[in-house]
């Protein structure tokens, strides 16, 4: 495509030339602005015997046989960091095969199926103890609350399709 018309996509699609948080077009852009280092990670994945999966910014390596995971640390950060990034040790998580794996707001269990995170189911179960109040609540307390139980019912449900159904029908019907 023409400069041009590449800087004023590139106008239209960012907020002070950054990739904005929430967007519909947020993890395409993501994706396409790193591409080369995503290819190059799959590569590097598949050398090591390993599927390699990412949601926006969080990388995973996972494989059916164990691996030299201090080696393949070391190789991914190589490869992040000519990209300009830093991969955050702290959020480094190393998983068995019979662990239960967080990844992105889910969790896979050790028969590979998802669960919705016990965090999230909690924080939906005070939501819901809160649901009594709700009346008393001003007005910008109440649509606060109302978005935020809303979003946690709808991360919770694209997880499990079947929970919180009722919950959800009601939280909508609050007025605000």
């Amino acid at each position: 495509m023409s400069d041009d018309l590449a800087g004023v996509l590139s106008d239209v699609l960012t907020y002070k030339k950054a990739i904005p948080v929430g967007s519909p077009t947020s993890q395409l852009l993501a994706f396409f602005a790193y591409r080369e280092m995503f290819e190059e990670l799959h590569s590097l994945a598949l050398s090591y015997g390993c599927i390699f999966t990412v949601y926006v910014d969080d990388l995973a390596f996972s494989s059916k046989i164990p691996i030299r995971h201090e080696f393949l640390i070391d190789d991914v950060a190589h490869v992040v960091g000519k990209s300009g990034h830093k991969l955050k040790w702290k959020k480094m998580k190393i998983y068995s095969k019979n662990d239960s794996k967080l990844f992105t707001g889910a969790v896979l269990d050790s028969r590979n199926d998802l669960k919705i995170p016990n965090k999230l189911q909690n924080k939906i179960r005070i939501g819901m103890e809160q649901l009594d109040d709700v009346e008393s609540m001003k007005k910008m307390e109440r649509r606060i609350f109302k978005k935020q139980l809303h979003g946690r019912i709808i991360s919770a449900r694209n997880i499990d399709p079947t929970r919180y159904t009722e919950l959800d029908v009601a939280v909508q019907s609050i007025e605000v």
